[in-house]
């Protein structure tokens, strides 16, 4: 120990046994000349009239009792460490235990550097950060890292040389014991945790081998319970006795006369942590990343990939709710990245799992090998064969491929409605579907029609109430807000979102989703804070249900964007559509229908900062893209080119933009209809156009025109009908006093004259 002032005596004893202990005060008592035994050693400590310090190092036997090698005295000063956290119990009233976290990233990278001896330079910065990333800043790890680098001078030189090394070579790395040290610590990282692993119980480390394959955090009890509640029925296509088998003698070890018994699995717990392999924290269980990379790439694991694999089928096919199935999503996921054989009879399970996550891509792959597996034990014409052909279908349309998710749709009802019968409640889910996928390729109609007919057999079959009747009625709403009936739309999902708060919780997926609709609603309808608000709750709760990055969560963060860019909160709204963007590029990729809507929505928030120019040139890329993945005349494309216009027209190409605006108007007749919002919104578009290539009759007429219809579709009071209402007055106004186009007119002229048009509008 370095000698510090504040004590007259300083010593160190290795804690790691009664032995080390015993030997070490021994050691103080023949350096004092004070005796030749532990007890010589404590009487004096504890009589001593000086300060000293005594540091115990390495107590990390949980079986030892520490309290016998405490000496006592008023003088002492007695620093434990250990990663035994239950020894905190030592530092009594006027004590601190310190536990010692992994490293911030700047900390990370100045220990690499100094230990390291690493030459400076931008490659080797970068290459710095790349490498205390890698280690997950774990202090031990870096250190050891340094230590390799200080021996090799050209590593010194190019450090990208160890991150590849330490990729391919990783176990040999954790073993490196440098020859020369700036302190006396012996262990590397291999043996400080091979030591602890090797102190656990058989149960103990088998449960950590088996975490091992399934995600290092959210590790939580309930998972095991509910594998240990699976009641196995042999099946054609289920897991047969001798797949459970080990899966089945492992969970036995928690339960007590055939029940769970938590206690059992909290005493293994507390162990495995009094070791600090692991911690717990708020109900669940988190591995420190490198001990869960450590446990897969060092250790001899007599469990397979396939123990966790059943272990979550089992709990997933006895749990079927949404947060249940979420919250088992990651492992799972985590776990067929190291088991890809198929035939365990879970596969359908852990898809559906996958799918609720949002992981959609995944889901869909594991769905593919079970239609095969279906195909060829039932038949290509088996019931159960077409439902997962209807589940591909419904990973194909939240994958943005809406075209290929309707195809498969439209022939899956086809047979249903044949085989099984209009009112089938599978021939109803599939009717649900199919209306979903119509809705994103913009034919609202036949979508509204379809979720209609749906609704009154649901009424009359499952009653009013059932989570699927409510699930249809949202989505009937959703038809009606797209057809521009934002009030009918209003009025259904107030009464859908009462009825489900009641039925399935406020936190419930589809309540939230049901919410965010309601909010969309709000904000259409000119309820702008109303709708922010709603949002901003929504989003908070969506986050601790279904995580930051699901795509649900994503699409009400775009939305709060939108609604914040309407109140003019343009650079909260462009900071939060790239986080969203960022996010959606890596969860759905970049031609994903909501990748591009988001870079859509960026390009508004440009154009509203004054950015028209660069506005333009992402709005010509998202352009090119949804005409490419979407078609020219779906309504994403079309508010694509709506945009563009408006671009155009803010950096002076009035000929450009009216030309586009036609060009959108007539689409939007045809494919919305006359009177739908995004259509009045190209005509006002297209007026303002005429008004600034001085075609000012057309200009006041298409106003006029577009004033009457936002009055019975929005409402006298929406900010869209009080827009228009501002833009005849101007046009009257330029027309009446060919003066108030100077910056010098009277403002009292122009707010009489103001008052007096929009009199003579109301009356008219």
């Amino acid at each position: 120990m370095l000698m510090d002032p504040r004590f007259s005596e300083q010593f160190k004893v290795d804690a790691s046994s009664a032995e080390t202990l015993n030997a070490g005060y021994k050691a103080i008592a023949e350096f004092k000349k004070i005796g030749s035994t532990m007890e010589d050693a404590q009487i004096w400590l504890s009589s001593a009239t000086k300060s000293w310090i005594l540091l115990l190092d390495n107590a990390d036997d949980i079986h030892l009792d520490l309290r016998k090698y405490l000496p006592l005295g008023a003088q002492g000063n007695i620093l434990i460490t250990s990663r035994n956290p239950d020894l905190a119990v030592h530092t009594g009233p006027k004590g601190m235990a310190v536990k010692i976290v992994d490293l911030a990233e700047n900390e990370a990278i100045q220990l690499l550097q100094n230990r390291g001896r690493i030459q400076a330079g931008e490659v080797n910065q970068n290459a710095t950060q790349l490498i205390v990333q890698e280690l997950h800043y774990f202090p031990l790890a870096i250190v050891q890292a340094a230590g390799y680098i200080s021996k090799t001078p050209s590593l010194q030189a190019d450090l990208s040389q160890y991150l590849a090394l330490y990729k391919k070579e990783k176990t040999e790395l954790w073993r490196f014991q440098p020859s020369q040290s700036v302190d006396d610590y012996e262990e590397t990282v291999y043996t400080t945790w091979k030591i602890s692993f090797d102190q656990l119980d058989a149960q103990a480390r088998q449960f950590l081998e088996l975490c091992a394959f399934m995600n290092y955090e959210g590790i939580r009890e309930c998972i095991f319970q509910w594998a240990s509640e699976y009641h196995h029925v042999p099946e054609i296509l289920g897991p047969t006795r001798e797949q459970l088998e080990k899966a089945n003698e492992f969970l036995s070890g928690f339960l007590l006369d055939r029940e769970w018994d938590t206690t059992i699995f909290q005493k293994m717990i507390a162990n495995i942590c009094a070791y600090s392999l692991d911690s717990w924290h708020q109900d669940s269980f988190n591995m420190h990343p490198l001990v869960h990379e450590w446990l897969r790439s060092t250790q001899a694991l007599e469990i397979s990939a396939q123990t966790p694999y059943m272990v979550l089928g089992m709990a997933a096919a006895s749990q079927s709710g949404i947060s249940e199935q979420i919250l088992l999503a990651l492992h799972s996921i985590t776990v067929l990245n190291f088991y890809r054989e198929e035939n365990t009879g879970f596969e359908n399970k852990l898809a559906s799992v996958i799918m609720a996550a949002g992981s959609y891509l995944k889901a869909r792959e594991l769905y593919s090998g079970v239609l095969h597996k279906f195909s060829a034990l039932l038949g290509a014409e088996d019931p159960q064969t077409w439902q997962i052909i209807g589940e591909l279908a419904r990973c194909d349309s939240k994958l943005g491929k809406y075209k290929e998710a309707e195809e498969y749709q439209q022939k899956i009802l086809d047979r249903q409605t044949a085989v099984l019968g209009e009112e089938h409640l599978h021939t109803l889910w599939s009717m649900n579907n199919l209306a979903t996928s119509l809705n994103y390729l913009g034919k609202h109609a036949e979508a509204e029609k379809l979720e209609q007919k749906v609704l009154q057999k649901q009424i009359t079959i499952l009653g009013a109430d059932h989570p699927a009747t409510l699930g249809t009625m949202h989505n009937l709403a959703t038809s009606l807000s797209n057809l521009g009936k934002y009030a009918e739309a209003e009025e259904l999902q107030q009464k859908v979102l009462q009825r489900q708060i009641t039925v399935l919780g406020a936190d419930h997926p589809d309540t939230l989703w049901t919410m965010h609709s309601l909010a969309m609603s709000l904000c259409i309808l000119g309820k702008l804070a109303e709708g922010e608000e709603l949002q901003r709750k929504v989003l908070q709760r969506r986050t601790t249900v279904l995580g930051a990055d699901h795509p649900d969560t994503l699409w009400i963060m775009h939305s709060l964007a939108v609604s914040l860019s309407n109140l003019g909160k343009d650079a909260e709204a462009a900071e939060l559509e790239q986080k969203v963007l960022q996010r959606r590029i890596i969860v759905l990729g970049a031609d994903h229908p909501d990748t591009m809507w988001a870079m859509h929505s960026i390009a508004v928030s440009l154009s509203n900062l004054g950015k028209h120019a660069e506005a333009e040139e992402l709005q010509q890329k998202v352009l090119q893209r949804q005409r490419s993945v979407l078609g020219a005349d779906h309504p994403d494309t079309l508010r694509t080119m709506h945009s563009l216009a408006a671009s155009l027209s803010n950096l002076g190409k009035h000929s450009e933009a009216e030309e586009l605006q036609q060009k959108v108007l007539q689409t939007q007749i045809t494919v919305l209809g006359a009177d739908h919002a995004d259509t009045l919104l190209t005509m006002a578009a297209l007026a303002f156009s005429y008004e600034q290539l001085c075609q000012f009759p057309d200009a006041q007429h298409l106003f006029k025109t577009v004033l009457e219809k936002q009055r019975a579709v929005l409402g006298q009071e929406h900010p869209h009908t009080l827009r228009t209402e501002q833009a005849i007055i101007r046009l009257e106004y330029k027309a009446q006093e060919p003066e108030a186009i100077s910056a010098k007119a009277p403002r009292r002229r122009w707010k009489n004259f103001k008052m007096k048009v929009r009199e003579a509008i109301f009356k008219s």
